[in-house]
């Protein structure tokens, strides 16, 4: 069965899902740092449709000076202070705003994606994993467009049982917590900076763009995810995990998903900023087709997922990689079937699947045996499409 693999922080169990997703590698070895301004948090969602409620109540309470209402924190301020204060390797953050009479710069934002919960019943208690995800972003401010310079993806994971069930309001304040604490080795903006230390820079020149633009599932599927979580949270999460996991298996640089692919909006104090992006040259699919229950035995249930991968080139008319994968007996385990909660096991395992595949886009040394065992026809063919799409992506 998959549970993330686990990084050890005081008493907290701890995944980070980071990983820098610059836009360009160069191998200059500056003697300066980059001058950047400030920008302010920014959150991809807001408002009703929010996908980041936690994150959303303390903007809410800043923006309307009403901090009282949200025990006297104030996000923004917070969020200020840690990056402001932040010794990173190649970036000198200027304290103030980039100001009215300067039409270009170069903007730094840590922004906030998505809170997710999965939760289900094991063994009598109850499980939950909790998932933030955001980035630490550059963006060029000129006279009528902002344009994305490049980002730090990041996001942590905790695995969590309890005694009963939490409520709504529970879940919110265990976000509300990587927030606000004052402890830095739980904070989620102290977690971020000290990550992206070392990764985050303004580019010199760009390279080939890839980017996730595609999720979708098939009705079973829809049927188990929504009992949850609606799809668009869904498939905001498995893009931003997809997105991660590529890249640290890779090297290569991302190009952050969005709404129509080529702008992102985010919502910050004072306003609001459309970021233009750039086209990719590579557009990575993913249509999750199956969930299946097998009882093999008496002691063992497998939770099976079939997803469809495909890599879409701008320079070619046909796709250069379409291949369903299935994850069979890696997504068994010792549960008897009776009360098994599918809605945590499914996508659990639809997160290692992914995963799993990702380790074959591998640079310098990808790990294909999970796609030459686990595809389910032609794994040559596939494995033959990777290695030329790594050609012709990472050069």
């Amino acid at each position: 069965m998959f549970f993330l693999v686990r990084i050890f922080i005081a008493n907290l169990k701890i995944t980070f899902l980071a990983i820098s997703c610059l836009l360009v590698f160069t191998a200059d070895v500056r003697a300066e740092k980059s001058k950047v301004f400030w920008g302010g948090l920014g959150f991809s969602t807001f408002g009703d449709s929010s996908q980041t409620p936690s994150a959303e109540a303390l903007r809410n309470c800043a923006a309307e000076d009403s901090l009282d209402r949200c025990g006297g924190h104030d996000i923004f301020e917070m969020s200020r202070d840690i990056f402001v204060s932040s010794q990173f390797d190649h970036l000198e953050v200027e304290a103030r705003m980039l100001p009215f009479d300067q039409q270009i710069g170069n903007i730094l934002s840590p922004t906030i994606s998505s809170e997710f919960v999965i939760k289900g019943k094991v063994d009598g208690k109850f499980f939950y994993a909790f998932l933030v995800t955001g980035s630490l972003m550059i963006y060029e401010v000129e006279a009528n467009k902002t344009n994305f310079i490049s980002s730090v993806p990041f996001g942590i994971q905790t695995d969590e049982y309890f005694s009963k069930p939490l409520s709504k309001q529970e879940e919110l304040d265990y976000f509300k917590n990587w927030y606000v604490s004052q402890d830095p080795k739980v904070n989620f903006f102290v977690l971020m900076a000290e990550y992206a230390r070392s990764k985050i820079d303004v580019p010199f020149s760009f390279s080939n763009g890839i980017q996730f633009t595609n999720i979708d599932f098939s009705d079973s599927v829809k049927d188990v995810l929504t009992r949850t979580n609606s799809l668009q949270n869904w498939a905001k999460s498995i893009k931003s995990f997809s997105e991660t996991r590529l890249a640290a298996r890779s090297g290569q640089p991302i190009i952050p998903s969005s709404a129509d692919g080529s702008q992102l909006k985010l919502v910050f104090q004072d306003g609001s900023r459309e970021i233009i992006l750039r086209k990719p040259a590579y557009e990575f699919e993913l249509y999750v087709a199956v969930f299946e229950l097998q009882k093999p035995n008496a002691e063992w249930t497998c939770f099976n997922v079939g997803t469809f991968f495909t890599i879409r080139s701008a320079f070619e008319d046909e796709p250069i990689l379409d291949v369903p994968i299935v994850h069979g007996e890696d997504g068994c385990a010792n549960l008897p079937a009776d009360g098994i909660d599918e809605t945590m096991f499914f996508p659990a395992n639809l997160f290692e699947q992914i995963d799993s595949v990702m380790k074959a886009f591998g640079s310098p040394n990808p790990d294909t045996k999970y796609v030459r065992a686990r595809a389910l026809e032609d794994a040559a063919g596939a494995l033959s499409a990777i290695k030329k799409f790594r050609k012709e992506a990472y050069e």
